[in-house]
């Protein structure tokens, strides 16, 4: 259909297409629409979208921007639309997407409160204005700003805004002159009715824990129908969905003050008795969205004695919700606890309007506030109805006073700023605190009294740092002058064990090629058994994580050993080195606890490295005596005759400084390296850390000059009894001559064509001489009786 639509404030009556004069002398405007509108007719008061509106397709998808366009050969400019196209199918329902709103006299639904005669009068106005529609809609996503349950209501964002902007607050008061027979225990029916209207309502809370609070009331003669045009359009304009008068007023008040309501269908409530209970395992109910859900025992449900008929504090079951036959209700106004309601959200996936304030932990006061509101509601609204029982209270729910010392001394220091006393009071007063002179005054002059209001005590306000806040956030962050903060700066304490860790460290992984490894403080008992040691003399774990790592480990080497064997896959040569503690029995030096008077095990810090590849007892010597060089302690690397399970006797120097054994350099012993499955050779080191780090340090490094002159090497291979030491031979060798400036050892040999209980041992003597280049006699000749010397003092032969 081709339809001329009249925009402006002149209508003709007959509907007919005016010619240009017409149009000119009495300023209509008409446009010509393509319509496909199965209702549309001559005359009709239509609303219509112009070019440039956005409209939704017969109610669907996303807004589309209306364009001029040929519909079927002929311009269209505009639309006529229907209410599911511009989002008022809930004001209009009886309307399909086919059906064009008709605004005309006979047409519009009194029940909506649209006047028709306002209407034609109103052609040419926006439909928002000529409908009511054209409140101002503040969005506020309030989990972004908070997430204090009072916030989740008209009335409290009111309060909040109010102390913002300094005005005052409209209290929202019911009228109890309505209801205020309710207080009474009995009510007295209407003497001119027959029937005495007296209805008993029993509630049993089984988990008073879950259920702080429920009240209950009980409203006769309730007719069910629409809405008033005020509410309904308050509740559209909020995004929620008017459904009819009873279940619309529990949505208001939800709404208006934050307390989230359920109305019953008296009838359908077996023996009118509401039951607050757990759910029984396994037990199912249905929604009022027709949802099956299995219940268990964490969830709570209110119920009657046969049935569940909600689960608490989410959303009511369908066996018991408003219809157009409901004539008697029980509207409930409870309590929560809010982490049960949180558990049941996870577990069914539900989240409603109700359990979003619920798990916020609500004030137990608003039920109260919450059922009189709706009492007085219905009442206004359904003039029929009457009120048939008493409003049942019961709960463990007793209120309690959080009162809170405020310091003003102090609010001021963490604000940063000077608040005046009377505005502090003013600005807490406005957020409904109740402030009088604290009982401290005698000793703080400067201190206050607060009383914390109900609906801000449930967890949000609890301690004086609370209230520093809320008086800060009033008075305005942008009034606070940034400060920088007067702090004295102290040095930190010196960790002198920590700064040699972090040097060992630098030196071994930087200067000398060691890559550093970190394992778990966890040994297996048999492969420390190799080591030496017996599972009784280890440290049990009560609860290890696995049977290989069941007690502490008593040295580094053991999981050092385990490194070696998974390095060996890729690389043949490779050093390790790790720091750590070991754990041991005996006194420790770390108490159990604060005030206890036991000790921990003994737990010292170790340095131990191995060296994998060639020349490897050469390595780990000079690597160690690098280290301690660089550290600055004074070290001698002594021979020695004592048993050290894991070390090759020929090949085992042991640490000391000041007298203090500090650990061992040696070969790992081929019996080890046999069970542990290694081929290569192993050079180790092992030194006690905690020792280490307790030792005097050298603070001045002396420099020399480099040689100008060459030196000279020459070795020296003897045969020597086992228990000759090379290092009382090399002793001996550096005193026979200034000239020599260095003995090494480098090999030592013991085999049968040596002599039973005999080893050869092989030396290179370095000679310098610092003001000459030596000769070879001159050489030779301090050769000689380095030769002889040892002959005489050890019985020593020159090796072939």
């Amino acid at each position: 259909k081709v339809a001329h639509v009249n925009i402006g404030g002149f209508k003709n009556p007959k509907s007919e297409i005016l010619n240009p004069k017409q149009i000119q002398s009495s300023k209509l405007k008409i446009q010509k629409v393509v319509c496909g509108g199965v209702n549309l007719n001559e005359g009709m008061l239509v609303a219509f979208a112009k070019v440039g509106a956005k409209v939704k397709w017969h109610g669907e998808g996303d807004l589309v921007k209306l364009e001029k366009a040929k519909i079927r050969g002929v311009e269209s400019s505009g639309m006529i639309c229907s209410a599911s196209e511009i989002g008022l199918e809930n004001l209009f329902p009886q309307e399909t997407e086919y059906h064009i709103i008709d605004l005309s006299d006979t047409a519009v639904d009194a029940g909506h409160d649209l006047s028709t005669s306002d209407l034609s009068k109103k052609i040419g106005q926006p439909l928002a204005k000529a409908l009511g529609l054209d409140d101002v809609i503040i969005e506020i996503e309030n989990k972004s700003l908070t997430n204090r349950p009072d916030l989740w209501s008209h009335y409290g964002m009111a309060r909040e805004v109010a102390a913002l902007l300094g005005l005052r607050l409209k209290v929202n008061k019911v009228n109890d002159e309505e209801i205020k027979k309710l207080r009474n225990k009995e009510i007295k029916g209407d003497a001119n009715d027959d029937k005495v209207n007296k209805d008993k309502l029993k509630v049993d809370i089984q988990d008073s824990q879950k259920c702080p609070r429920y009240l209950g009331v009980v409203i006769d003669n309730i007719k069910i129908e629409p809405s008033p045009a005020w509410m309904s359009r308050q509740l559209e304009a909020i995004g929620v969905r008017s459904i009819n008068n009873i279940v619309d007023i529990t949505n208001y008040v939800l709404m208006e003050l934050g307390q989230p309501l359920h109305a019953f269908d008296y009838d359908y409530i077996e023996n009118h008795i509401i039951v607050v209970r757990a759910a029984k395992r396994g037990e199912k109910m249905q929604t009022i969205d027709n949802q099956t859900l299995e219940l268990n025992t964490d969830d709570l449900v209110i119920a009657d004695p046969k049935k569940p008929v909600a689960l608490a504090g989410v959303m009511g079951g369908n066996n018991s919700e408003i219809s157009d036959k409901t004539t008697k209700i029980i509207i409930e106004s409870a309590n929560f606890e809010s982490s049960g309601i949180r558990r049941t959200e996870s577990r069914t996936g539900l989240r409603t309007e109700a359990s979003i304030r619920f798990e916020k932990a609500l004030d137990p006061e608003l039920s109260e506030q919450g059922i009189k509101r709706a009492i007085e509601l219905i009442l206004e609204i359904c003039p029929s109805a009457k009120v048939t029982s008493s409003i049942v209270d019961i709960g463990n729910y007793k209120p309690q006073k959080n009162i809170i010392d405020l310091d003003l001394e102090y609010l001021n220091r963490v604000v940063g700023t000077e608040i005046p006393v009377k505005k502090v009071i003013e600005i807490l007063t406005s957020l409904e605190f109740y402030v009088k002179p604290s009982s401290r005054q005698a000793v703080k002059p400067q201190a206050l009294s607060v009383e914390v209001p109900s609906f801000r005590a449930t967890r949000d306000i609890t301690i004086e740092e609370d209230l520093i806040e809320e008086v800060a956030r009033i008075f305005g962050y942008q009034n606070i002058k940034p400060k920088m903060p007067e702090i004295k700066l102290v040095a930190p304490e010196v960790n002198t064990e920590r700064q040699l860790e972090r040097q060992i460290k630098n030196i071994l992984t930087i200067g000398l090629g060691f890559n550093e490894v970190q394992n778990y403080s966890f040994v297996d008992p048999k492969v420390a058994s190799y080591f030496g040691y017996q599972e009784k003399d280890l440290i049990a774990l009560d609860n290890p994580t696995a049977s290989e790592q069941s007690h502490l480990r008593p040295n580094l080497l053991i999981n050092l050993a385990k490194n070696i064997k998974d390095n060996l896959r890729f690389f043949d040569e490779f050093k390790l080195f790790e720091i750590g503690r070991v754990f041991v029995k005996g006194k420790g030096n770390f108490n159990t606890s604060v005030n206890s008077k036991e000790f921990l095990p003994k737990q010292d810090k170790y340095l131990s490295g191995v060296v994998v590849g060639k020349n490897v007892f050469e390595q780990a010597k000079s690597a160690v005596e690098n280290l301690l060089e660089k550290v600055g302690v004074d070290c001698q690397l002594v021979p020695t005759r004592s048993k050290v399970f894991w070390a090759d006797e020929e090949r085992v120097l042991e640490i000391k400084s000041d007298g203090k054994n500090l650990g061992y350099i040696a070969e790992m012993v081929s019996k080890l390296r046999t069970k542990l499955k290694l081929k290569p050779r192993v050079g180790v080191f092992d030194l006690n850390f905690t020792e280490l780090a307790n030792l005097p340090k050298t603070q001045v490094k002396e420099f020399q000059e480099l040689p100008i002159y060459p030196s000279v090497t020459r070795d020296l291979a003897i045969i020597t009894s086992q228990g000759i030491m090379y290092s009382d031979i090399a002793e001996v060798i550096n005193t026979i001559s200034p000239l020599i400036i260095q003995v090494d050892l480098f090999d030592v040999y013991t085999g049968k064509n040596i002599g039973e209980n005999k080893r050869s041992l092989a030396f290179h003597i370095i000679f310098r001489a610092p003001d000459r280049t030596l000769e070879s006699k001159e050489v030779d000749k301090i050769f000689e009786q380095v030769v002889k010397r040892l002959e005489q003092k050890f019985g020593a032969k020159i090796r072939d």
